[in-house]
């Protein structure tokens, strides 16, 4: 008899630019959110494996870059929290989210896989543009505060002709 292994996919963390509260709007939703995930299958008992859809945010907001990253890197949070830079609360956020994330995964026997997308946009059902896809039409459409993630040393964008 064949045994079915089963895996969750985790591919939206919130993102909220404009909060007023990001400690309880944010940071602490994506937290609890991926650990709900996490609690969820392990409570199913089949299922062996959660693939994070994680971001660049999570490995490379930090003063001073290296010259290549590794799974060892991280965003340094202290910088973060006190440059409150645009979007920090989701860099914050994913950050911490996938630092659990892969804590409790272990802890419930699941293998965890991270995959970190530049940036990743597309059709949305919210009523409103979602914050990503206004970050990655900064440049044509001139909206400063996102713009200056797109072209931040943090997030560079590199164009090819």
């Amino acid at each position: 008899m064949e045994q079915i292994e089963e895996g969750s996919f985790h591919v939206a963390t919130p993102i909220d630019f404009e909060s007023k509260d990001p400690e309880n709007e944010v940071i602490n939703p994506t937290i609890n959110g991926v650990l709900s995930i996490i609690k969820s299958c392990a409570k199913a008992g089949s299922v062996r494996r959660l693939v994070f859809t994680s971001s660049a945010g999570t490995v490379n907001v930090e003063e001073q870059r290296p010259p290549e990253y590794d799974e060892s890197c991280w965003s340094d949070l202290e910088f973060i929290n006190d440059k409150k830079m645009p979007g920090w609360m989701y860099f914050m956020s994913t950050t911490l989210a996938e630092k659990a994330a892969r804590e409790a995964s272990m802890e419930n026997n699941i293998e965890f896989v991270s995959i970190i997308p530049t940036l990743v946009v597309g059709p949305f059902i919210t009523p409103t543009m979602p914050p990503s896809l206004i970050t990655a039409l900064s440049p044509l459409t001139g909206n400063e505060a996102h713009n200056s993630i797109v072209n931040s040393e943090a997030m560079p964008i590199h164009t090819f002709r």
